[in-house]
């Protein structure tokens, strides 16, 4: 197997962000489990304007205090260890850089490189000659696994469409990704 260039995206795939929980206290609401597939932005009843101006605004907080996803950590050491170069790729944007670069560092995320304001993660990713990725964003997955094997964590973006894609596979969590990357280690380019 050649050396895996990892894709890496953040919220979602090796972070669960704070975004509800910011909202619950600063609008006195409860969103329940029952209400998880739902978005923030739904919830809030915020058009799309409204709600970006809040969440840019307490960006900081809402990323400082994201919970890693379980497993993720370990799993993302051993790659590195075994010489995999890692590429945080996220459509966060810029000015949440520091935030960012101490919540990786706070909860062992090895990185070689960060790239910011990645909506176009495609472009990104031929840059890098990146050959696997971590995805929970289908809009983001689809494209990027017409390049390379992608893992489709399961979360809030994901869980009600079915993905139909040679390229991609599904995974409930971390604890899956060596065994899917063991399964595919003579399709990575």
């Amino acid at each position: 197997m050649r050396e895996l260039r990892i894709l890496l995206d953040l919220d979602g795939t090796v972070a669960r962000n704070a975004g509800r929980q910011v909202a619950e206290q600063q609008f006195g609401i409860t969103i329940g489990e029952d209400r998880a597939g739902q978005s923030l932005i739904e919830l809030l009843g915020m058009d799309r304007e409204q709600f970006w101006a809040w969440w840019h605004a307490n960006q900081d907080e809402i990323y400082g205090r994201a919970v890693p996803m379980p497993g993720a950590s370990t799993v993302l050491q051993g790659l590195k260890q075994a010489g995999a170069f890692i590429a945080v790729v996220t459509a966060r944007r810029s000015s949440s850089r520091q935030v960012t670069q101490s919540w990786l560092s706070q909860h062992g995320i090895p990185h070689d490189m960060m790239v910011m304001d990645a909506d176009d993660k495609v472009t990104v990713a031929r840059s890098l000659s990146l050959n696997v990725g971590f995805e929970d964003d289908p809009a983001h997955a689809l494209p990027l696994a017409d390049l390379f094997p992608m893992a489709l964590i399961n979360g809030n973006k994901n869980l009600d469409r079915e993905i139909l894609h040679p390229q991609i596979e599904r995974l409930s969590g971390w604890p899956e990704v060596m065994p899917w990357l063991g399964r595919l280690a003579s399709r990575i380019a």
